[in-house]
């Protein structure tokens, strides 16, 4: 999901208005330099992205949904985020009162549990706000600032700042973005980010996480801050510069180097493309492609074109294909990440949906859930890196990452072929440790729909 800043705020140095003495939760997390936990879907929580419309009628697929559950507070206070690499602030309480009422988005949004800054002894409102607004700016939320603590997979960040809200359009649940603010790489600015609070507060070595989403076929994806899950990967990581987007903002983008379509018993078919330039957005559903590409892949599915209203536009095929074999090849340096047909075509009321988008020259092209399911990915900020391998689950294996550690040589631990996970996690010291298992937050409405 990208963001973008609707209202400047004067920030001040406000993170150091909000480092104080806190009484501080004991941290139940030994983190060994690595803080690792499942992003579970399966809650309904989210219809927040500017491609939130849906085929109309009831088929809803409880399965979708992407989040995990925080603790806010002194008492703590439970409440849920979706992880979205496409915006960089934390913040919580979507209004209900504007959560969208289709297909009862309004009552989930009433279901989650909200923080209220009153009930913490540990809060401390900044006196500060800003609006944040979402893709097209269709969907956002004006939210008011506060510290306190913030508690993930049992390791209590101190003095966390994010937003309260206290008016949202379109949304139903907050959102925990992971990306580094459009100004830049550097640590703190404005305000510690939650990556940031990580690093400083000595819970890891290095401003770094792996994350994957889970194939089609599985229930829960992958978040490793400061560092990786060699067990939901294979082959090795290939080393990807992080670049500016094409408006010269700090994002997540990269540039890849081919694209090609493999059709059963057929040889790839490689595609012309001029624009090179992707943001890697886990909290976007789609792939968004410019349009003169998307076009011909789509022409070559024999994806029929079918507009549900003047701005939304899907691309039907036979349900068949998701059994097909092959798939859309993106080939960063030398290392291809192939997104197999039933990871790229979903499903609802019984028809059949290719989840790419033709998206007009000019604009950010975006390799959304799609591509998280297909690829481990691995954003290092401090060396202002991506790191890419395609996605696998045989294990759970974390290794936290050094500040130095050239992650190039590091291989996973698993074959071609998806295991089934176990349960436990091994640190790079070698000391095993259950994984903590976190329940989730959502991602969008149009996913509840979807048997992907």
């Amino acid at each position: 999901m990208t963001r973008s800043l609707l209202l400047t705020s004067f920030w001040v140095n406000v993170h150091l208005i909000a480092v104080a003495s806190l009484s501080l939760r004991p941290n139940t997390g030994h983190t060994n330099g690595v803080i690792n936990l499942p992003v579970v879907r399966g809650i309904n929580l989210s219809s927040q992205k500017r491609d939130a419309k849906v085929f109309s009628g009831s088929a809803i697929n409880d399965d979708w949904s992407y989040g995990i559950e925080i603790d806010i507070g002194t008492p703590p206070q439970k409440t849920f985020v979706e992880i979205d690499t496409g915006s960089d602030q934390l913040w919580v309480n979507a209004d209900c009162n504007t959560a969208p009422t289709e297909l009862g988005q309004n009552e989930t949004c009433v279901q989650i549990p909200k923080f209220d800054p009153s009930q913490s002894s540990t809060a401390q409102n900044l006196s500060v706000s800003t609006t944040l607004g979402y893709g097209d700016n269709t969907v956002g939320a004006y939210v008011g600032y506060y510290s306190d603590l913030v508690t993930i997979s049992g390791i209590n960040l101190a003095s966390q700042i994010f937003g309260v809200a206290s008016e949202t359009l379109g949304m139903v649940s907050g959102i925990m973005g992971i990306s580094p603010p459009i100004t830049g790489f550097a640590i703190n600015q404005t305000y510690p980010r939650v990556l940031d609070s990580m690093f400083t507060q000595g819970f890891i070595n290095k401003r770094l996480y792996g994350i994957h989403l889970g194939s089609s076929a599985e229930t829960e994806g992958s978040l490793t801050f400061g560092g990786i899950d060699t067990g939901k990967f294979s082959g090795s990581l290939e080393e990807i510069p992080i670049i500016k987007d094409i408006s010269n903002k700090t994002r997540l983008t990269v540039d890849y180097n081919s694209l090609s379509l493999t059709l059963p018993n057929n040889s790839p078919k490689a595609y012309t493309i001029n624009d090179t330039n992707v943001l890697l957005d886990s909290g976007t559903t789609f792939i968004q492609l410019e349009e003169t590409v998307a076009s011909q892949v789509l022409e070559d599915l024999n994806a029929v074109e079918t507009v549900v209203d003047q701005s939304t536009t899907y691309y039907i095929v036979d349900c068949s294909m998701r059994n097909w074999t092959g798939g859309l090849t993106f080939t960063f340096k030398n290392k291809p990440i192939t997104i197999s047909y039933d990871n790229l075509i979903f499903t609802a009321e019984g028809q059949c949906a290719v989840g790419i988008q033709p998206w007009p020259v000019g604009q950010q092209q975006i390799l959304g859930v799609p591509f998280f399911r297909a690829a481990y990915a691995v954003f290092d900020f401090d060396a202002q890196t991506a790191y890419l391998a395609p996605a696998a689950n045989c294990t759970t294996q974390t290794m936290a990452i050094t500040q130095y550690q050239d992650l190039s040589n590091i291989t996973g631990s698993c074959t071609n072929a998806t295991g089934a996970a176990t349960s436990t996690t091994v640190t790079s010291s070698g000391t095993t440790m259950v994984a903590n298992i976190a329940t989730c937050g959502g991602i969008t409405i149009l996913l509840m729909l979807l048997g992907w």
